[in-house]
């Protein structure tokens, strides 16, 4: 019979065979990826301008859906920087 006294402890091993160690997921939930027609209505609607909060309940998505697809589409739509000659000092 195993000797029980003091199990529990910090640095006491005896527990370990009878209580194997679980690796730990991430607690970060990813959720499914948005399928074609959610991405139309969204993109739709934002062009129509609603509102954030009614294109997620309407699209079944999460507000930051559509907000990071909002932020996309006006990356897309500014033109990029050109850099300007300088003039010489």
């Amino acid at each position: 019979m195993q000797n029980t006294e003091g199990a529990g402890r910090i640095g006491d091993h005896s527990l370990l065979p009878l209580f194997p160690i679980v690796s730990v997921v991430s607690a970060t939930i990813m959720t499914p990826q948005l399928d074609t027609a959610q991405h139309i209505l969204i993109k739709t609607l934002l062009k129509e301008e609603f509102e954030t909060k009614l294109i997620a309940s309407k699209a079944s998505c999460s507000v930051r859906a559509v907000q990071r697809i909002r932020l996309k589409r006006q990356q897309f739509e500014m033109p990029t920087p050109k850099n300007k000659p300088r003039r010489p000092s």
